[in-house]
């Protein structure tokens, strides 16, 4: 992973309670399987301090917003897999 950009953490504490340690803008690979895009690396611990390293496409959202779409995701995956398991589903989709 090379470190293209060290964001600014304008945050470090978001209006939730998770921290946000670092912020960085990376390419991902070495050599042959170096990625032509660019990624977000944001190492953030959340409310249950739990460390976590979230990896994203979203070069414009700040941190703080990230951080609150990762919090969001895991109620949609647990509502998600009660869905297919009451369904008796193989795979959700929509």
């Amino acid at each position: 992973m090379e470190v293209v950009e060290e964001g600014t953490v304008e945050t470090p504490v978001t209006a939730q309670g998770d921290g946000i340690h670092s912020d960085r803008i990376v390419r991902l690979g070495t050599g042959a399987t170096r990625s032509r895009y660019l990624w977000r690396v944001i190492d953030a611990t959340d409310t249950q301090g739990r460390r976590h390293m979230i990896l994203t496409s979203l070069l414009d959202e700040s941190a703080e917003r990230i951080t609150q779409l990762r919090a969001s995701a895991g109620p949609l995956r647990s509502c998600s897999a009660g869905l297919k398991r009451v369904l008796q589903l193989d795979k959700l989709s929509g």
